[in-house]
This record gives structure tokens, sequence and C-alpha cells, in this order.
């Protein structure tokens, strides 16, 4: 489940760049996302990050121990 999720967010993270340009106030727009909408797409990009943060540190502690490395070395990353 984990890799269908990793996939799916690839291309999550590619519409990011629209919002980003195109529905947000880093560029001139006329029209943003609303407040739901933000939310969920905050929600969604910070889950991803979290979970990529704690499998680096699960991957350093296991190369700082001299620990054979687990099942990290089969995420697509």
């Amino acid at each position: 489940m984990t890799i269908k999720i990793l996939k799916f967010s690839i291309s999550i993270l590619d519409s990011f760049n629209y919002i980003r340009n195109n529905k947000s106030l880093a560029h001139d727009n006329e029209r943003i996302a609303d407040y739901s909408e933000s939310i969920l797409i905050f929600n969604n990009i910070n889950s991803l990050v979290k979970f990529i943060q704690v499998i680096e540190e699960k991957f350093d502690n296991e190369q700082k121990n001299n620990e054979p490395i687990s099942e990290v070395e089969d995420l697509p990353f």
C-alpha cells in the first residue's frame, strides 16, 4: 500500500506546482484556492513530508549503528 501511495503522491506533487503558481498568493492570481481546499492540500503534503522524514531518520539510525538496512531499501526513492 505504501508504494501505491508514494507513486500517487508524485502526481499530487506535480499538481501542487499548478496550485502554487495559479491558485495561491505566491503569484499575482485573481482566484486563489479556498480555505478548505488549501487545508486539504497542506495536510496531504505535510503527511508526505512527515513520512519521508521518519523513513530518513530510520535509515540514518541504521547506517549509524551499522545495522542491516531493512525495508527502507524497498521504497522507490
